[in-house]
């Protein structure tokens, strides 16, 4: 009598790499059992538990839903969203222009978006034109940190200085016009919506 078919654990585990290619996360007990139409919480996990002692998955820590994507493909799928202006700010397109793979030792394994970084009002930040900006997708931002803000539907790469009552987007790039202006003035606003944080920047050859 066979303990296991070996289709249901092939299914089980083509699923799971699907998944996290996707998702850039595990899928829960649940989903794995509903991908090979298992509901037994028993079942599912003992053919996990099987795919394990194979070598061919990992737990993680939490030991909840538990596959490291790192045992797989070592990567986590991101999406190319427009243009960002690094200069003045520039309506926000959220058109995605294409998905890609990152790998997880570099990038860890939040959510990420990119977007093409345009000007030079951040260089000092080491963001150039036709840079690819990486940024971990989040709402909330400290001081100092370098963001992808939303102002009145359009969106500019910055660095985050809340005050009271308002927010100072600073540009990283003290160049100076003839008249001794600053060329990238603050950007100085009451409302402001945080996409993410950038984290990362990869740089074209130049």
């Amino acid at each position: 009598m066979k303990l296991y078919d070996e289709n249901i654990l092939k299914e089980m585990y083509e699923y799971i790499k699907q998944y996290q290619v996707e998702n850039g996360k595990s899928p829960t007990y649940r989903q794995i059992g509903r991908s090979v139409g298992i509901t037994s919480p028993g079942k599912i996990g003992r053919y996990i538990l099987q795919l394990e002692m194979r070598g061919l998955i990992g737990k993680e820590r939490d030991g909840s839903v538990a596959i490291d994507p790192r045992l797989f493909s070592g990567r986590t799928r991101t999406s190319l969203v427009g243009t960002v202006a690094c200069g003045m700010p520039i309506l926000a397109e959220e058109n995605i222009e294409g998905n890609f793979e990152l790998p997880v030792e570099i990038f860890g394994n939040e959510e990420h978006f990119l977007l093409h970084a345009k000007g030079y009002s951040m260089i000092e930040k080491g963001i150039y034109d036709g840079d690819i900006i990486v940024a971990k997708r989040q709402s909330t931002a400290e001081a100092g940190q370098v963001v992808v803000a939303l102002i009145d539907d359009e969106a500019t790469t910055k660095i985050f200085l809340p005050q009271k009552g308002k927010y100072v987007l600073q540009a990283a790039n003290d160049s100076l016009d003839e008249n001794g202006n600053r060329c990238y003035p603050d950007i100085i606003t009451d409302h402001c919506e945080i996409l993410g944080v950038v984290d990362n920047v990869i740089h074209r050859v130049r």
